[in-house]
């Protein structure tokens, strides 16, 4: 048997159809622009800027709401003490007759504190 010679196979290459080489995709698409380091880095470096700015803005809302609850509170708390205050009550010595009370009545009356009795009883 004979050596086989390069020209057989190439005839055998030419009668295949040619199919495209297969090249990375940078090499196909010069329009990517691709990022130097500093590039990569100082885009990063503005991130992080951005990140923390918002966590700022998002933590100065924070401590307003914070604030503005507290706000509120304080208020309420005032306002009950300030009823409170202004109301008319009286001392009710027998208890036994408050069971046949309608169910408005019973609404109304209220349980105090020492400390409450003394407050009303120092405006006057």
């Amino acid at each position: 048997m004979g050596k086989r010679t390069g020209r057989a196979l190439s005839v055998k290459k030419k009668l295949l159809p040619s199919r495209p080489q297969v090249r990375a995709s940078t090499s196909k698409n010069k329009n990517v622009c691709v990022k130097t380091h500093a590039q990569r880095l100082q885009e990063k470096r503005d991130l992080e800027a951005t990140r923390d700015l918002e966590k700022s803005l998002l933590e100065f809302g924070k401590t307003k709401r914070v604030a503005a609850a507290k706000k509120r509170a304080a208020k309420k708390a005032r306002k009950a003490e300030n009823e409170i205050k202004s109301g008319q009550y009286q001392l009710i010595q027998n208890t036994e007759r408050i069971r046949q009370w309608h169910k408005k009545a019973k609404r109304d009356l209220m349980k105090m504190s020492q400390e409450q009795v003394d407050m009303i009883g120092g405006r006057k």
